[in-house]
């Protein structure tokens, strides 16, 4: 991983950075999403997977994973589980850099968690799953729920 301007970001600098070992499982506070500008034998795009994090105020980042296609997986149960007229609501965000348009995913953090995604195996199919880990002592205080 190495230190990026947050606020500098764009396709070419995402596309630069170094990649982990494609047989190491790692965890990230935040992914970005772009095409890799490539094409895979399948006729789709490759997909990079940027995996970052802070430290101290500052955003490290490397290239997780380039594939064709991303598996998802979520927690059963998470701080927002809320089934509500019929929809059961996920804790996942997704917000876009401007100009770039690259696409920024993080699992809303409240006061009381943070959502880890651990990238799997860099293979042309790439598992990412969000994890839960508790902040502090992992209850919320405004209704007293508590991290699992």
């Amino acid at each position: 991983m190495i230190e990026i301007d947050f606020k500098k970001i764009n396709t070419k600098i995402l596309r630069s950075l170094p990649h982990r070992k494609w047989d190491e499982v790692k965890s990230y506070d935040h992914l970005y999403i772009l095409s890799s500008g490539k094409k895979h034998d399948s006729g789709y795009s490759l997909i990079n997977v940027i995996g970052a994090e802070w430290r101290d105020k500052k955003l490290f980042a490397e290239i997780a994973a380039t594939c064709d296609d991303i598996g998802w997986s979520f927690p059963t149960k998470h701080p927002y589980d809320r089934i509500e007229a019929g929809i059961h609501r996920m804790m996942i965000r997704t917000d876009c850099l401007y100009p770039s348009g690259i696409i920024r995913m993080w699992a809303s953090g409240e006061h009381y968690f943070n959502g880890k995604f651990e990238v799997g195996i860099n293979t042309s199919s790439t598992d990412i799953t969000l994890k839960i880990v508790p902040k502090g002592d992992g209850v919320n205080k405004v209704t007293g729920e508590r991290i699992i």
